[in-house]
């Protein structure tokens, strides 16, 4: 495999290494980097890492070849050289290259091409006015990722102590450390140590992906009580599995399929029943004391008077003492690249702040409901709102 650096620049000055010396040679943990440049003038720069073994994970080989070109061969008046820089990495495997493409337009300051070539690919990276520096860290950052998406290669907390460092170094948007944060700090401990580091004045995250925040949220409402759940729209079962509730569960989809995945997914357990009609939910509902109604992510699939309507048909039913309702925050959007559409192709309406004040208004709920941020915060606007609606009791 081979980093090559091009610019129109003379870097020699900026590289630990005389044009016209013997290559640089490194030891790996599992080959050896060799680095040299092409010419005098010293604007072509190469680093080759060879081993004696077919490596399964190249993206991690590669990353340790990056540390050492960060390390130990750029100098760090290497900073101030600006220019039209161009970085090629060869022989990467081709699997999780996708995720390159969902973070380049996160990063517009550098251009990213990718090449297949017999299931491998060439990436190309280049920048303009920037320092040869950003755009090796730039490439550290993509090859971490990839790294990342091959599961078997061990993030320590340091190492991802220095990723995060690059990302503000970049001063990353939003979306960029949110991809790092699935892939980096996907254990509890990891993120509780350095979630706040990953985020700064404006950016807050949460743990977990937006739907563990939706989770999280509901299980911390859970937390004193007790009341057995009907969860309104409760497709195949995973919400149900991932809150791990003890709570009789009572949940309702209107599609066959996926109340027939969720039956398998509870394996028949006595206090956690599925059903297809809402009718037949409120019959065996009826004969409990109180319960607590979830529509979480559901509204939105509805247009707005078909979800005003469904919530006013449940609260009038005097069994339910609270209702715990999310939906997706219109204005977190921007987040996203999102100007005019919504957040999936499916959802008929998306609120910001405002739209949903009005919403509660005119279901006539304003004394009952409270409105609460769930899940990552970008300058005060959460990705989701959650909504607990409480009976006066």
């Amino acid at each position: 495999m081979l980093i090559r650096l091009e610019s129109d620049q003379i870097i020699s000055y900026a590289i630990k290494k005389n044009p016209s010396s013997l290559p640089l040679c490194h030891r790996l943990s599992q080959g050896v980097a060799l680095g040299w440049f092409h010419n005098e003038r010293g604007n072509h720069y190469s680093i080759y890492y060879r081993t004696d073994q077919f490596l399964t994970d190249q993206a991690s080989a590669m990353l340790e070849v990056f540390k050492l070109y960060l390390r130990d061969i750029i100098r760090p008046e290497a900073e101030e050289l600006l220019g039209s820089h161009y970085l090629y990495i060869s022989l990467v495997q081709s699997r999780g290259v996708e995720i390159i493409d969902r973070i380049k337009d996160y990063f517009p300051q550098f251009e990213t091409a990718t090449e297949m070539n017999q299931g491998y690919v060439q990436i190309k990276l280049s920048s303009k006015n920037r320092s040869i520096v950003d755009l090796a860290i730039y490439g550290y950052l993509l090859i971490g990722l990839l790294a990342a998406e091959e599961k078997d290669y061990y993030f320590d907390i340091q190492l991802i102590q220095k990723m995060i460092g690059l990302l503000n170094h970049l001063n990353a948007p939003y979306m960029a450390r949110y991809l790092f944060k699935l892939k980096l700090l996907y254990a509890r401990s990891d993120f509780e140590k350095l979630s706040a580091l990953l985020g700064d004045d404006r950016i807050k995250f949460s743990y977990g992906d937006n739907y563990q925040t939706r989770v999280d949220w509901v299980r911390a409402k859970l937390k004193n009580n007790d009341d057995p759940l009907v969860d309104i729209g409760c497709g195949n079962g995973k919400f149900w599995s991932r809150l791990k509730s003890l709570h009789h569960y009572y949940g309702l989809d209107l599609n066959r399929d996926e109340i027939k995945i969720a039956k398998e997914r509870s394996n028949n357990q006595p206090n956690v029943q599925f059903y297809t009609d809402y009718k037949s939910l409120w019959n065996d509902v009826k004969t409990l004391d109180k319960v607590t109604v979830l529509l979480i992510e559901v509204i939105e699939h509805m247009t707005m008077e078909e979800a005003k309507k469904l919530i006013q048909q449940i609260w009038k039913n005097e069994l339910v003492l609270t209702m715990l309702i999310s939906t997706p925050n219109r204005s977190f959007n921007q987040n996203y690249k999102l100007t005019d559409q919504f957040r999936h192709q499916e959802h008929c309406f998306e609120l910001d702040r405002a739209d949903l004040l009005k919403f509660i208004e005119e279901l006539g709920l304003s004394g009952a409901a409270q409105i609460e941020h769930v899940g990552d915060e970008v300058g005060g606007e959460p990705s989701t709102w959650g909504i607990i609606v409480r009976r006066d009791q």
